[in-house]
């Protein structure tokens, strides 16, 4: 669901002493799954893993506010640029 940025498969670095800003890349702990994930949060407060591929839209998770503490970032994704910010949502 990260491609063409990750293709599937591929292994990621990550550092896990930095969290990800929004819309970068990081890894997420959410109902016993390691998710490679954009993020973003809206007014509400709901965290929105995002998919950067917008073929897998459907494939988006959204976290309301009081259920935000089910889901751990372990780290940020190291990757050379920034990466661009979903169109879709």
């Amino acid at each position: 669901s990260m491609e063409p940025f990750f293709p599937c498969g591929s292994d990621v670095y990550v550092s896990a002493s930095r969290s990800p800003d929004e819309f970068d890349a990081g890894i997420f702990f959410y109902e016993n799954k390691v998710l490679c994930r954009q993020w973003c949060e809206d007014f509400s407060g709901t965290l929105h893993l995002l998919p950067a591929n917008p073929a897998f839209r459907d494939r988006c998770i959204a976290i309301p506010k009081p259920l935000r503490d089910r889901c751990l970032c372990l780290g940020s994704v190291l990757f050379e640029r920034k990466l661009p910010r979903p169109t879709y949502r």
